[in-house]
């Protein structure tokens, strides 16, 4: 009996461990409940990541043709740019010499006019003597009519004659 007894105080003890068997079962329940609450609401979330994932991912390929062509577009401008520039270059360097020449011309125009402006005083004193001469033989010119109309108005050619 005293078998009996010991056994029935081991298994006295054991009553409090089923109790905390009980509140552990309960508890792996309401665990196992919450993780499949998670594990659903980890699904949706993959499903909506998913479906991002693959908007985005065909938004990416359309702007990447998109891409693409401006890219193409842009190089070419870029390029005929590059031509235009160089035409430019050519046609400024084509200037660079007309200029030069321009400059030349300019120049020899500056050098004549110096020497236009340093030999005109003694061109005009030269002007002046022939003008002041031609003025003089007009004048020697006049004398003489002048001096006959002197004489007709006075009469003394007429009064010598008949002397």
């Amino acid at each position: 009996m005293a078998a009996l007894e010991t056994f029935a105080g081991q298994l006295r003890t054991l009553d409090p461990v089923e109790t905390n068997l009980d509140t552990v079962s309960q508890d792996i329940l309401t665990l196992s409940e919450n993780v499949s609450t998670v594990n659903n609401q980890v699904a949706t979330v993959a499903e909506i990541a998913t479906s991002s994932l693959d908007n985005i991912s065909s938004q990416l390929r359309a702007m990447d043709l998109v891409a693409g062509t401006n890219l193409e577009v842009i190089s070419q401008d870029v390029l005929g740019m590059a031509d235009n520039i160089a035409t430019i270059n050519e046609q400024i360097a084509g200037f660079v010499g007309l200029l030069d020449q321009y400059i030349a011309i300019i120049d020899d125009a500056n050098g004549q006019i110096s020497q236009l402006q340093a030999s005109l005083p003694g061109q005009l004193g030269s002007a002046k003597t022939a003008i002041t001469i031609l003025f003089l033989w007009v004048l020697v010119g006049q004398l003489t009519p002048l001096y006959l109309g002197w004489e007709l108005v006075t009469r003394q050619r007429g009064d010598q004659e008949a002397s």
